[in-house]
């Protein structure tokens, strides 16, 4: 009895074993690259590690599971690939044991998905420590780590302008730098840019071919920056490219502008139509805060306000304020100067800070006051101001829904349309939501395929719905972001929607278009593209013009280019894939296979179009 109690514990003690390698004593060694896993768990390891033990301040304390590295040819890289069952999982690698924020040389989590992949540097020779975590909750789950050799890394870039320890005149200057004749080549760059020497936050990363970044966001006059940039390919970044850094340093600000109060307030042409006829463009670069009135909206941001008056023409008007960069907020007062009385404020988001004032008096000055809305000092917007003068929509209900025809663009104001009460068909967001001062359109499918709805160049957080149906009983095209409705995918700070679905000849589709907030409004664009209603083989566009072979393997052939201006390929998403000069002879090789839209725009102003199938 004694030797079976015995064996019993030593079969206990072997099966609890089985999961014990939950710190670095226990680590499982990885002896060879690549390597595979397989099908872990990290239930029954313990939690070692304290939350904030990782490359990040936010996983661990859930049960952890530890591997451990020799690395003997630094510098290396190794890309890391982690899946399994579990979500908010975290992989993190640490040069010594504990691990510590100090110690880790990077990782990556799942977030609320099961899978995550990332490409680390290792800087010296060692032992490094690889350890699978989660959030928790859950506490622990299954995983699964593969660990390979990444693609060979390419050589460091030439950095060329600025040149090096230069002054720019810009605040905005472009970066470029010339990639390495030898190696392998690579497939982006990774840009750092800041005011440390050198700069350890990356910016942006820039795809190849392309080689150079301006900046998206002003920087600060009269600073030093530092940059260089990073070459990658498919994740295996360059080492050492930071041992070249340059220098460059921005210019003094301009002086305060004109209209830096409200007595030297720049006038505005109103315009009669909903249309921005007398757009002006304006900065709050270098203004000074007016203090004669509190602003009352986001009034910590008043550090930089300008000025603007205009004459009522009409009893509603739309205050049409669309920044490029840093958000603004708009107030606008009546009275003069000296005794303003404020009427409405809004701080902006979405690319505007648009107001629609009512009940004006014609014939009386108003006063608009346009600041940026950021508190911290020195920082300023750039935007485009302008007084329209909207008239109710004539699209304001299902039944009132204005046609457009495929391939054509729409725009107008939606500022005085009312809101709409969402057709019983979820398409989106449900309630009130995204369901304030919509218009309706429609489009009639001409063929079979791709139909693409797109309200880019919107100025406003606009939500689009396409339904099918009559108006009492519309049915949502596909209750799927992108497809059935959307309320971004466009690119730019207005958020605004595009969505594209498989079409049928001789549907009508009827779009609703609306704004996401009650506080979003003014100027919208919708296009449509549609599949043309065109065959294959070979296709005569005119008496005088044939396109063959169709389909096509690598080229095709136009019999007569005379005529002929540009021509465009355009997929079947309608985005632009390439433009070529005309040509009788046209190499498409590099297309990939599928269909596409091959535009010709001739001499008389004309567009002709042909589908066509890449092999």
């Amino acid at each position: 009895m004694k030797k079976i109690f015995t064996l019993l514990i030593v079969v206990l003690f072997s099966f609890n074993g089985l999961h014990a390698q939950n710190d670095c004593a226990t680590a499982v060694a990885i002896t060879s690259v690549p390597f595979s896993s397989g099908v872990q768990t990290t239930c029954g390891t313990g939690n070692d590690y304290i939350v904030g033990s990782y490359y990040t301040g936010n996983y661990g304390a859930g049960e952890d599971y530890v591997y451990s590295i020799d690395i003997t040819n630094a510098p290396t890289s190794l890309k890391f690939t982690m899946g399994g069952a579990a979500t908010w999982k975290i992989m993190s690698v640490h040069s010594a044991c504990p691990p510590t924020l100090t110690n880790s040389i990077g990782g990556f989590g799942t977030s609320s998905g099961t899978n995550g992949t990332t490409t680390l540097n290792f800087p010296t020779n060692g032992t490094y420590y690889i350890f699978v975590d989660t959030w928790p909750s859950p506490d622990c789950g299954e995983f699964t780590l593969n660990i390979t050799v990444p693609p060979v890394a390419p050589e460091c870039a030439t950095l060329t302008a600025p040149a090096n320890a230069s002054a720019v005149t810009s605040i905005n200057p472009t970066l470029s730098w010339t990639p390495s004749a030898t190696g392998a080549a690579p497939t982006a760059y990774k840009v750092y840019l800041g005011t440390v020497n050198p700069p350890t936050v990356l910016t942006t990363t820039i795809t190849a071919p392309a080689t150079s970044y301006t900046p998206t966001t002003s920087l600060s006059y009269s600073t030093t920056y530092y940059w260089f940039v990073t070459p990658t390919n498919a994740g295996s970044d360059t080492l050492g490219c930071n041992a070249t850094v340059f220098s460059f340093t921005t210019p003094a600000p301009p002086p305060a502008p004109a209209n830096d109060d409200c007595t030297n307030a720049v006038e505005l042409t109103v315009s009669g139509t909903g249309t921005c006829t007398n757009s002006v463009n304006g900065t709050t670069i270098s203004a000074t805060p007016s203090t004669a009135t509190a602003a009352t909206c986001s009034a910590s941001g008043v550090n930089d306000d300008v000025w603007y008056s205009f004459i009522a023409t009409a009893t509603t008007h739309l205050v049409n304020v669309a920044y490029t960069n840093n958000a603004t907020s708009t107030q606008v007062y009546s009275g003069p100067c000296g005794a303003l009385v404020a009427l409405s404020c809004f701080s902006g988001a979405y690319g505007n800070s648009n107001l629609l004032l009512s009940n004006l008096l014609i014939g009386d000055t108003y006063y608009v006051r346009v600041y940026s809305t950021n508190t911290t000092s020195g920082t300023s917007s750039d935007f485009a101001i302008c007084i329209t003068t909207p008239a109710v929509p004539s699209n304001d209900t299902c039944g009132t829904a204005i046609a457009i025809a495929c391939g054509a663009t729409i725009t107008n104001t939606n500022a005085l349309a009312t809101d709409d009460t969402l057709p019983t068909s979820t398409c989106g967001s449900t309630g009130a939501t995204a369901s304030y001062k919509g218009v309706w359109y429609t489009v009639t499918a001409v063929a079979n395929g791709p139909l693409t709805i797109s309200a880019c160049g919107s100025t406003f957080d606009a939500y689009l719905r396409v339904y099918t149906g009559d108006c009492t009983t519309l049915t949502c095209v596909g209750n799927t972001s992108g497809i059935g409705y959307a309320d971004a995918g466009c690119t730019g700070i207005t958020n605004s929607p595009t969505v594209t679905f498989n079409a049928t000849t001789g549907t009508t589709y009827r779009i609703l278009l609306s704004s996401y907030a009650v506080e979003q409004f003014g100027t919208y664009t919708i296009t449509t593209t549609c599949t043309p209603e065109l065959g294959v083989g070979e296709v005569t566009l005119d008496k005088k013009l044939t396109i063959a072979p169709n389909p096509f393997t690598d080229r095709i052939t136009i019999s007569d280019v005379k005529d002929i201006v540009s021509i465009s390929i355009i997929d079947l998403s309608g985005r632009l894939v390439k433009t070529v000069k005309p040509a009788t002879e046209i190499d498409l090789g590099d297309l990939r296979s599928g269909m596409y839209l091959i535009n010709l725009k001739m001499n008389d102003g004309s567009l002709q179009t042909i589908k066509s199938i890449k092999r």
